[in-house]
């Protein structure tokens, strides 16, 4: 049974690849959840991220040539170092920060203490629908601090 600070809204996944389904979304389209019973990872790997936790996906749309596609794949790295930044600034997470490290290309791992082991923050997964000269790329984001 889910914690009962947790609103669950289910989701067919199928839904999310159909092209017709992101087209009519508004960009950027931002969709924060309270908690997360079922993300998925890379691979067959599966997120779980309860309350107290920020996950979000963030859905945006770019239009094809100015962006050339084969260089979209750097979005989830841009990404990742856009993140790891924000985590070492001293108003996020004090001199604690510092500790933070990319686990590449889409982890985030961090030392809390002497003698401790890397511990998973977060991660990130970015996926991308070409459609119609134009290419919406959602970004999904999981952080556990």
């Amino acid at each position: 049974m889910p914690p009962q600070s947790c609103s669950l809204i289910p989701v067919d996944l199928a839904i999310l690849g159909i092209p017709a389904f992101f087209a009519a979304l508004p960009t950027p389209y931002l969709s924060l959840a309270s908690c997360q019973l079922a993300g998925r990872g890379r691979g067959s790997n599966i997120g779980l991220s309860l309350a107290g936790c920020l996950q979000f996906s963030l859905l945006l749309r770019v239009s094809l040539p100015p962006l050339p596609a084969n260089k979209l794949v750097f979005v989830q790295y841009l990404f990742a170092l856009a993140v790891t930044e924000a985590y070492r600034d001293e108003n996020v997470l004090g001199r604690r920060g510092e500790s933070v490290l990319i686990k590449w290309p889409n982890d985030f791992y961090a030392v809390f203490g002497p003698g401790e082991g890397k511990k998973k923050i977060g991660g990130i997964l970015v996926s991308m629908n070409f459609s119609e000269g134009k290419c919406d790329t959602i970004i999904d984001m999981s952080t556990r601090l």
